[in-house]
């Protein structure tokens, strides 16, 4: 007479991605957040994660940084050991993306061998593949009034090139902003005016306001806490006498000229360049003042 042995039932495991930013401008690094969650009831012995940027397994990442375990330069390929019931590893990982085109896609695949797109739903080598690989697409926008990029080098910002003239009266930038992180910013036609008048406590006169309001998202709207530049060039070379910030379920405030030592929200102007440097943590429209 034989005893039936039980087994352990399987680990229930899920795989999240979030990109950083939703949209990025041609030619810039594109971020992706991943998660990967054991919900058990049992472990996972050997954890491992990889990618495809379209169909090729070969394209190196540009920024990687995990949580848990290594992921060496080159081809994302991470190799997290084990991962127990109830635990999540959080790999955040960048790509540069084509200098033309309309979309990108990477695919990932959470997997217990290290293989990399051999397998079919684990059917084969004993694979235990996650699910199906999740496939993620970032938007390519062209258009000079935007810009959008991940930041792999917090030295390194990202903005809208249009050239300034008589039907473009703004560019925007950040800079600053720390690795890790993906921002926007747009301005001009594709960016309407988002001043509330008679704003209480900060009362503004929507009238006196010049240039374009320059649209700024980073961290999917959550703040910063480091802080990032928000860097405005106007046509119009008149000092400002503050620059008002709408951000929010309908709030704003007037941001002011910085004192001996920047305390966010403020700015500094450069006359020459006619440049506004506003040193901030929020997201939000900002827009000249008189």
């Amino acid at each position: 007479m034989f005893a039936g042995v039980a087994s352990a039932a399987p680990p229930n495991w899920t795989m999240t991605v979030t990109k950083l930013p939703d949209t990025v401008s041609p030619g810039a690094a594109a971020g992706y957040q991943v998660v990967i969650t054991n919900n058990g009831p049992s472990n996972i012995s050997q954890l491992y994660l990889v990618s495809k940027v379209g169909d090729s397994i070969t394209v190196p990442t540009s920024y990687v940084t995990t949580t848990q375990g290594t992921c060496p330069a080159g081809p994302l390929s991470c190799s997290f050991g084990a991962l127990n019931a109830g635990s999540s590893v959080t790999v955040v990982v960048g790509y540069t993306t084509p200098g033309s085109g309309s979309s990108f896609n990477v695919t990932f695949e959470g997997n217990t061998t290290g293989s990399t797109f051999t397998d079919v739903k684990g059917r084969s080598h004993g694979d235990l593949l996650l699910s199906d690989p999740v496939i993620t697409t970032t938007a390519l926008n062209s258009n000079k009034n935007f810009g959008g990029f991940f930041s792999t080098d917090a030295t390194h910002g990202g903005g809208n090139s249009d050239q300034l003239n008589g039907n473009n009266k703004q560019s925007t930038r950040l800079e600053g902003l720390a690795a890790g992180f993906g921002g926007t910013v747009s301005d001009g036609s594709i960016t309407p005016d988002a001043c509330i008048p008679n704003y209480v406590p900060a009362p503004v006169d929507c009238t006196t306001l010049d240039g374009e309001t320059s649209v700024v998202n980073v961290n999917h709207g959550a703040d910063v806490p480091g802080g990032f530049f928000v860097i405005i060039h106007n046509k119009n070379g008149a000092t400002p006498t503050a620059f008002v910030h709408t951000f929010g379920t309908g709030q704003q405030e007037k941001i002011n000229a910085c004192g001996t030592t920047p305390t966010a929200p403020c700015f500094t102007w450069d006359a020459a360049t006619t440049t506004a440097t506003i040193y901030t943590i929020h997201n939000g429209s900002y827009t000249k003042l008189h």
